[in-house]
């Protein structure tokens, strides 16, 4: 089995949506078969995505609707 390490990447916000969207728009099934393929939590990756998205927006003070509002993370917690 393969060694797996952390990777930091830079995303702007628009690429962090770009993946999110195409994670939601994909066939749930095919999209599944990938993320089992690549030993990937898909749930826990948009998760991920959606938090480090609304910091983004909190270094901005807005929210994604363009208005300050509570982050994923925030929510949940």
């Amino acid at each position: 089995m393969p060694r797996e390490v952390v990777t930091q990447v830079e995303l702007d916000t628009a690429e962090i949506k770009y993946i999110i969207d195409m994670m939601w728009s994909s066939d749930t099934t095919e999209s599944s078969v990938i993320a089992t393929r690549h030993n990937v939590d898909d749930i826990n990756l948009e998760k991920k995505l959606n938090i480090a998205l609304g910091r983004a927006y909190d270094e901005l003070d807005i929210g994604p609707s363009g208005y300050r509002g509570l982050r994923l993370d925030e929510i949940q917690e």
